[in-house]
């Protein structure tokens, strides 16, 4: 997953990064209510974030599905 984030990151422009919002909220009932551990909970926040990123770098559903943050 760490790659993934770092992809992200580098295929961002300035202007690109500085649109990422300070905040972003996640449902934690439905995180929580679909993982069993902590870390499989960690994992799907994890992908979640880098998802919603993606999104500000402008990548679609389809190509963020290749990367597995889908």
């Amino acid at each position: 997953m760490i790659e993934m984030s770092a992809e992200i990151f580098q295929r961002m422009t300035a202007d690109e990064y500085d649109a990422i919002p300070d905040r972003i909220t996640l449902d934690q009932n439905n995180r929580q209510q679909h993982s069993h551990a902590l870390d499989e909970l960690r994992a799907r926040v994890r992908i979640t974030l880098v998802h919603e990123i993606g999104h500000y770098s402008e990548m679609d559903d389809a190509h963020l599905h290749e990367l597995g943050c889908a």
